[in-house]
């Protein structure tokens, strides 16, 4: 009964098309993104590739729970540059046409949509069923600042706001810890 009734309030909420979703590495992982233990096991072999250290990697991620945090010192180890090429390669373009359970998120009539993370998932969805939309993200403190302004007003476009960042955004402006 309380979820016939939770169930009727929410497509009550989604009809009237004031509703934000939410987004993590669960979505993009059906587009063939990572999630970070997966990327992160990568990233210290690429460390190991480039230091020629095979523990300093893994003692890291040993040490650290916090998975950006991880990223973030084993980043530092091989440098900006090659930290760049890494994101790029985990989280950038695949090339791949966008699968059905992002295209059926992307339909969901929300006001909005914020997600954590770097890929571009979330906007390939929008364009393969023709959803108008602008991305924004954080590394911009005007696109921070103008998205949480206008989200509600109404003939704000439908926006879809990466809170970490994009994987192509400088390195200093993308969330990698909760700092």
């Amino acid at each position: 009964e309380a979820n016939s009734a939770a169930k009727t309030r929410l497509i009550a909420a989604l009809q009237q098309g004031r509703l934000i979703g939410m987004t993590g590495a669960g979505l993009s992982t059906w587009a063939g993104y990572p999630v970070w233990n997966d990327a992160l096991r990568r990233l210290a072999d690429l460390v190991a590739e480039i230091t020629g250290d095979d523990q300093r990697g893994e003692e890291i991620i040993a040490q650290n729970t916090d998975m950006l945090f991880c990223a973030q010192k084993l980043g530092q180890i091989i440098g900006d540059v090659e930290f760049s090429n890494f994101l790029l390669r985990e989280f950038g373009p695949t090339g791949k046409q966008s699968p059905n359970v992002l295209r059926q998120f992307a339909s969901l009539p929300l006001r909005h949509i914020v997600t954590l993370n770097f890929d571009l998932s979330c906007e390939d969805a929008h364009t393969a069923i023709q959803v108008r939309f602008q991305s924004r993200s954080s590394a911009s403190d005007e696109h921070f600042v103008d998205f949480f302004r206008q989200m509600d007003v109404p003939e704000f476009p439908k926006t879809i706001f990466h809170l970490h960042g994009q994987f192509n955004d400088p390195l200093a402006k993308i969330a990698l810890t909760e700092v």
